[in-house]
């Protein structure tokens, strides 16, 4: 009588309840984001970067800290200080800005351990001129959801924060 072996089933346990699959992309983080992203939409018409700076996320804060030997909270203090330059003088220039996500263009990626994380084109216009960018939302290991504005003089430090990122915008 050949006795029935148990080994398989219990991979196949083990790999469905992997962190991974327990995080996947689903309509919830769509709506996750979007919410989010309407927030930060508010924020950078009203140069908010205080309202914006909790929803970035702390392994960014910690690697450019250690990149630049810089504290975290040095950072930003200088990043709350720029928000405030560029909110007073787009008012005394009378500036209009304008921010677009395009949903349409949206790249949802798996990477390399797992873990969720989006490419949202953006284009910001400031008084007709535009510029091209990209919004990374990155899920943590807590299921929440975290973002960046994409600028190529920190593809090295989101690079040492999230090494398991496979695909990263030009």
């Amino acid at each position: 009588m050949k006795t029935k072996s148990f080994l398989p089933s219990m991979v196949l346990v083990a790999f469905l309840a992997s962190p991974a699959l327990s995080f996947a992309y689903d309509e919830q983080d769509e709506k996750t984001i979007r919410a989010d992203v309407a927030k930060m939409k508010a924020a950078t018409l009203k140069h908010d970067v205080k309202s914006i700076m909790p929803m970035m996320p702390q392994a960014f804060f910690d690697t450019l800290s250690k990149e630049t030997n810089t504290p975290i909270s040095k950072i930003k203090q200088e990043m709350l200080k720029q928000g405030e330059e560029t909110a007073r003088d787009a008012k005394e220039l009378n500036a209009s800005l304008d921010y677009v996500i395009h949903w349409k263009k949206q790249r949802v990626l798996k990477s390399k351990t797992g873990r969720d994380y989006v490419l949202l084109p953006t284009t910001t216009r400031l008084n007709g001129l535009e510029i091209k960018g990209n919004l990374i939302a990155i899920k943590e290991d807590d299921g929440k959801w975290y973002y960046l504005q994409y600028q190529p003089i920190f593809k090295s430090v989101i690079q040492k924060a999230y090494p398991d990122l496979k695909v990263l915008p030009k």
